[in-house]
């Protein structure tokens, strides 16, 4: 059984029965997508387009929310969170060596306005919580999602978090936008708040998101880079093996997370040589792991 499948609600549940009883069109759809991606469509493109759905579903947070973390499209927005949280759930549960029979407390570093942790909310066997560094997206997530304990972090460690806290903490979308001291240091403190055998996902830009920047004239807009600067940073990446490039004042005053946040492209070696501390083991590397977009790193506290 998927994640999405497993942790759908049973108010969601049977909005979803209730939808497939009076349109065929949806019956349709279970059985030509199959349970894995019919839940996937159910509580993406479900929830945006059946107001059953909506209705059974955390609410969707606000346009200008969403604008600031990508995605602000409804459709967009829930699909990618669905897709991303069923992912990191499912390595999670590969690597984990559950020690007791309990639900899995389960962290998002970084969650914005609850685009993958909203999925958490109410899940059955997860304990969910969640931090940020952008007010706005702590008061909505905390007033919104009442399954998930969600937090106001700084621009620079400790969480408000105790040692050994969770089960899993992830982190999409953070560590490729720190500098290297940054990182760091919230390595060293995400490793603190795992328990013994945790496990942390952490994503970053590594050669995937360099080849579609470097093709995409919508992309170097985005990164305000032209096709020859990724070029020279694509082929010196192999020797820096950790570039960071920091954003301009205009993007630091929305995103409200200090001065030491960017756009970085880290080599896979850099993590063997620099992740490989605080207790942490680097289990797995997915290059475009996420989406074909960021790599994905799976590491384990001993």
């Amino acid at each position: 059984m998927s994640f999405l499948e497993q942790s759908a609600s049973e108010r969601f549940t049977a909005a979803l029965l209730g939808l497939e009883a009076s349109q065929p069109a949806v019956r349709c759809m279970r059985w030509m997508l199959g349970p894995a991606l019919y839940y996937e469509w159910a509580q993406s493109i479900g929830v945006a387009t059946h107001s059953q759905l909506r209705d059974a579903s955390s609410p969707i947070p606000p346009l200008a929310l969403r604008s600031i973390v990508a995605a602000a499209e409804e459709e967009v927005f829930l699909w990618s969170g669905a897709k991303d949280i069923s992912i990191f759930m499912s390595l999670f549960y590969d690597h984990w060596q559950r020690r007791i029979d309990a639900p899995a407390r389960v962290f998002d570093f970084g969650c914005g306005c609850g685009r993958m942790s909203r999925f958490l909310d109410g899940a059955r066997n997860v304990v969910a919580f969640a931090s940020e560094v952008n007010p706005a997206h702590v008061a909505w997530c905390a007033t919104n999602l009442a399954g998930v304990t969600t937090k106001l972090n700084g621009t620079a460690p400790p969480l408000q978090f105790d040692d050994g806290a969770f089960d899993f903490g992830y982190s999409l979308s953070i560590f490729s936008h720190l500098d290297a001291p940054a990182a760091g240091a919230w390595l060293e403190d995400l490793a603190r708040v795992l328990a013994p055998g945790g496990i942390l996902i952490l994503t970053t830009h590594g050669y995937p998101a360099l080849a579609i920047i470097k093709d995409s004239d919508v992309h170097q807009g985005m990164f305000r880079k032209s096709r020859d600067e990724i070029a020279r940073m694509e082929a010196d990446l192999e020797t820096d093996r950790y570039i960071f490039v920091p954003y301009d004042q205009d993007i630091l005053a929305v995103a409200k997370a200090g001065s030491s946040y960017g756009n970085t492209f880290m080599h896979q070696s850099y993590a063997k040589a620099h992740w490989n501390s605080h207790g942490l083991t680097v289990l797995k590397y997915l290059p475009g792991g996420v989406r074909g977009w960021q790599d994905i790193f799976v590491l384990r506290k001993d």
